[in-house]
């Protein structure tokens, strides 16, 4: 059998893609790319700032909400039954140390940057000073003071980073206030916090039963003391200022502390 070639007519041209072609269509191309290029690194650049929103946003509400539980906390006390509000303990200053709320500062750092508190966290009535530490004196040597668990707490701004008290710098420590004890760091180094603030509101309640409970308190009196604390927190992350984020929030403490004016 026979193949049969075809053969172009005289005369015709045959069809084909020509080198300025060939280079326009490979101009196109290159642009597309670059084109889908710069849409993916924007994708990815925006994908990862957000992330970075996230991380902020996370840490700065865990350690907001743990702050405003344990605040909600101060002054409780386990008290014996038929005992008088007045004489707790965990709402006193007893021989120089004042155990109730309070709020001051760090050296160098901005007023009202600083909280410290105590409450019954173990309800044995007493105070805890340390875990099984010898006290260095008075009056941390004797009750109110305990020394099976430690319930001297405070928060603190230092360098940019929220402190939590946990304990006695040394047995032989006889301070609870911001500058005295030892904190720990509760932000990561991902974040620098640029704002702390503890504020105490108080409103009396006149318990005289001979007065309206709206009037002033007076000598001889006994109040009730209704506390809440504006807590406020500012932070940004460490390696870019222009991602920040602010939480503030009233918190109602528990247990109103009760004296004889």
């Amino acid at each position: 059998m026979l193949n049969r070639r075809r053969h172009a007519p005289p005369g015709a041209v045959q069809a084909g893609v020509t080198l300025i072609e060939l280079l326009v269509g490979l101009s196109v191309g290159i642009i597309v790319l670059s084109g889908l290029s710069a849409v993916y690194l924007l994708t990815v650049r925006g994908a990862a700032e957000n992330l970075r929103i996230v991380r902020l946003s996370q840490e700065l509400r865990a350690v907001f909400e743990l702050m405003q539980m344990d605040l909600r906390r101060a002054g409780y006390w386990a008290a014996p039954a038929g005992a008088d509000p007045t004489e707790n303990p965990f709402q006193q200053r007893i021989g120089g140390i004042l155990n109730d709320l309070a709020t001051g500062q760090v050296q160098g750092e901005p007023s009202q940057s600083c909280v410290t508190y105590s409450y019954d966290l173990n309800d044995d009535g007493l105070i805890g000073l340390c875990r099984d530490c010898t006290p260095g004196g008075a009056p941390f040597d004797a009750p109110p003071y305990g020394r099976g668990n430690v319930e001297m707490f405070g928060f603190r701004l230092r360098h940019g980073t929220v402190q939590m008290r946990e304990r006695l710098s040394s047995p032989n420590e006889l301070a609870f206030d911001c500058q005295s004890g030892h904190w720990q760091g509760i932000t990561s180094d991902l974040v620098q916090v640029t704002a702390l603030s503890f504020q105490i509101h108080e409103r009396a309640i006149n318990l005289n039963p001979e007065r309206d409970t709206a009037d002033p308190c007076s000598v001889g009196d006994r109040c009730q003391r209704v506390r809440t604390v504006t807590l406020g927190i500012t932070g940004q992350l460490a390696r870019d200022a222009s991602v920040q984020q602010t939480l503030s929030s009233q918190v109602a403490i528990r247990n109103d502390r009760e004296q004889i004016e």
